[in-house]
């Protein structure tokens, strides 16, 4: 198996307490949870929103990114979280969507059964985990 970094690109909007849930089921859903960059971009000028996110920051490795609100769009958040990522593969997350467990080991040998890392590719994984 590659060890190859994965970025979870997060938009969200407003829903702090939700996006928190979602990471940590992300973070359980993965076979190799520390492989895992997790970035939250949020579209929202309500500062106090934050504080739970403040709050797990301390205990939890996450980046939470804010947005400009003249940009408020969910591909402006996700185009900015891509921009500071440091992950080979991408993943686009939101508040809804949750992976299967072992998520990131199946993905990373698709990514290394068409070519590996050096190999542009898109996997369309659908929206089949939408809750």
């Amino acid at each position: 198996m590659m060890d190859l970094r994965i970025s979870v690109l997060h938009a969200t909007l407003g829903r702090p307490k939700k996006a928190l849930e979602t990471m940590y089921y992300w973070q359980d859903a993965a076979y190799d949870p520390e492989g895992l960059e997790y970035l939250f971009a949020f579209n929202d000028d309500d500062g106090s929103r934050f504080e739970i996110m403040e709050r797990d920051q301390s205990k939890d490795k996450f980046t939470v990114i804010t947005m400009d609100l003249i940009t408020r769009s969910s591909a402006a958040a996700w185009n900015a979280a891509a921009s500071a990522a440091s992950g080979l593969l991408l993943i686009q997350g939101q508040d809804d969507v949750y992976p299967p467990k072992n998520f990131d080991k199946s993905l990373l040998e698709i990514m290394h059964d068409n070519g590996g890392p050096d190999e542009p590719m898109v996997i369309a994984v659908g929206a089949g985990y939408r809750k």
